[in-house]
């Protein structure tokens, strides 16, 4: 019967286990791909503007402000904070 319930909480930790290290990659996983999307209209906003010459301060501003992220030690925090900085760069004014 010892053995039976040394296993039953082993196995109940290698459960555990697993989903944090599910949860953790998924999470690195979505700022990756969150990341990679931006970095796609970064780019094409500045092909935009350097064809046209200079880019108004608006959007110099926003750019800035959305390359400066720093990453943390907890992905989850880091979507957070991520979402938040893409809400203030869609946020702007179409500056034309």
């Amino acid at each position: 019967m010892d053995i039976l319930a040394v296993v039953a909480v082993l196995l109940i930790l290698f459960f555990i286990a697993s989903w944090s290290s599910a949860r953790s990659y998924f999470a690195k996983g979505r700022l990756a791909g969150m990341e990679e999307a931006t970095g796609e209209i970064i780019r094409g906003i500045r092909a935009h503007y350097e064809s046209a010459g200079r880019s108004p301060d608006a959007v110099s501003k926003a750019l800035e402000a959305i390359t400066t992220f720093v990453h943390g030690p907890e992905p989850q925090k880091d979507i957070l904070r991520y979402h938040a900085r893409l809400w203030t760069f869609g946020d702007r004014k179409s500056v034309v």
